[in-house]
């Protein structure tokens, strides 16, 4: 896919860039139905938008919880923002501009994430879990050979926050690409800028992944003497080495070449290793992996039977994926603790409990612990406890009491604020409803008035009508989570309307 600029996309280019947007989705940290249903009903507006030229808005800040293995605290913070679909579509759209001219300068043979996407794949960019497969059978096929004594993995310290998006949009405009697409990444730096600030990217695989492999294409020179090859994915690289001083030796290049970049080494992923032993501890993955597969496995990784070779949080989240799938309830008991004792693990607790929710004593359970734990939970735990809440019944009053709380006090973040908005609505009677318009009257951002747009599927075609419709013309991103409600509740109507 090139183009001189976003009016010269044809079909199949908006096509795969509702495909990739839907991907994503569907992998990432926040909780945010309203902007799932605009990609599924409603691109054409999202696409209406980037033709004509909307003004941008700025993503919605939060706070993400990332596991540190072995530290105590377990955990780190880590700041993201929340953007609607429009601005997560030209991000996409300018990754893939700007790989496309880039690649020449990038070897595909060895910088993974540089990959296009598979054949038969309609998809902007190579699927993120694509480029890491080839990374590690690469990896792996360089270990097996016996010339080599150890590996150096090195990792830069979060790279999607570090890097200036201003020299790089200079750097893409020298390499080539288009004026058209230098002022839509100007347009897109001045909307992130208020959100996370000058340097870095939304956290997501596709878009970041991609502007950060362009940006650290430095890495790629020969490192060593002689030179030895390399691999690398994003921000991480592999190395193999002869002996223990090559590897030594290697590794210290690799940190000054980072420096020169303005980047650090992340220790914890940053190591020299023996390859034997990354060969053991690949084959204790592949272990676990096929131990998942045969019924009853699970339930031993999530006791604790995970080997030594691979963390034990990356077992639990295999496993618990694997009992959701098999409907199997029987971790349960256990998330529902895990979730309250461990915070950084809330996403995969959540999404494994959400399963469960219509069943009326897991949902109690989870709602007891809510209530008891209300003040201690981090808003990232509470974020992904509404998303488990949203899938079940109605709550119970102590329950609906905090969720309207949360929804309505600026004391947390928006997109917290959202989730919220999005249980209330679901269950709210008429003051309730009430309630949410007044807090969408006063709301700091267009991200908060969309969820609680997305109720307006809970109520009468009249509120649609009137209330939304009012709403949609003041706020063009509560205007896209109205059109994908007409669209899924009455497609036939909304077909015509995108013919006129």
């Amino acid at each position: 896919m090139m183009a001189a600029g976003p009016e010269q996309l044809d079909e199949d280019d908006w096509q795969a860039a509702q495909t990739t947007l839907l991907l994503e989705m569907s992998r990432e940290q926040v909780f945010a139905p309203h902007w799932k249903l605009v990609a599924q009903f409603a691109f054409h507006r999202v696409r209406g938008q980037i033709l004509s030229g909307t003004p941008l808005v700025p993503p919605s800040p939060y706070t993400w919880l990332h596991h540190e293995h072995g530290c105590s605290p377990a955990y780190s913070e880590r700041t993201d923002a929340v953007a609607a679909p429009t601005e997560r579509v030209l991000l996409l759209l300018l990754a893939a501009q700007a790989m496309g001219h880039l690649e020449p300068q990038l070897d595909r043979a060895r910088v993974f994430s540089a990959l296009p996407s598979r054949p038969g794949e309609k998809l902007l960019l190579a699927d993120s879990h694509w480029w890491a497969h080839c990374y590690e059978q690469a990896a792996r096929r360089t270990a097996s050979a016996g010339r080599w004594t150890h590996m150096v993995e090195f990792d830069a310290a979060q790279a999607d926050r570090g890097i200036a998006r201003r020299p790089l949009l200079s750097q893409l405009a020298a390499a080539g690409l288009p004026e058209s697409w230098t002022k839509v990444g100007h347009r897109l730096d001045e909307a992130l800028n208020p959100a996370i600030g000058p340097n870095g990217f939304l956290h997501d695989m596709m878009a970041s992944g991609a502007f950060v492999t362009i940006a650290l294409a430095p890495l790629d020179r020969p490192i060593g003497n002689p030179p030895c090859p390399s691999f690398r994915l994003v921000d991480s690289a592999m190395l193999p080495a002869r002996n223990l001083a090559a590897a030594e030796a290697i590794a210290a290049a690799a940190v000054d070449r980072l420096g020169e970049l303005g980047l650090r080494t992340n220790r914890r992923k940053t190591r020299i290793v023996p390859r034997q032993r990354l060969l053991q501890e690949w084959r204790e993955a592949d272990r676990i992996r096929a131990e998942i597969a045969r019924a009853g496995s699970a339930h031993r990784l999530l006791a604790g039977a995970a080997g030594s070779g691979i963390e034990r949080f990356k077992a639990e989240q295999w496993a618990l994926l694997d009992l959701a799938r098999r409907g199997d309830g029987s971790a349960v008991e256990g998330s529902v603790a895990a979730f309250v004792r461990e915070p950084w693990a809330a996403r995969i607790r959540a999404l494994y409990l959400r399963e469960f929710m219509d069943d009326r004593p897991v949902r109690e359970r989870f709602e007891r612990e809510l209530v008891a734990r209300a003040d201690s939970l981090h808003a990232w735990q509470w974020m992904w406890a509404l998303a488990a809440l949203w899938a079940g019944g109605p709550p119970a009053p102590a329950t609906a009491r905090l969720v309207a709380e949360i929804a309505g006090s600026d004391r947390w973040p928006d997109p917290v604020r959202a989730a919220a908005a999005v249980v209330w609505s679901r269950f709210a009677t008429e003051p309730g409803w009430r309630a949410l318009e007044q807090v969408a009257v006063g709301a700091r951002s267009s991200h908060l008035r969309a969820a609680i747009a997305f109720g307006f599927r809970y109520r009468s075609a009249e509120a649609r009508r009137t209330i939304l419709a009012d709403w949609s013309r003041r706020d063009s991103q509560v205007d896209l989570v109205a059109a994908a409600i007409a669209d899924e509740m009455e497609p036939g109507r909304a077909a015509a309307g995108r013919q006129e």
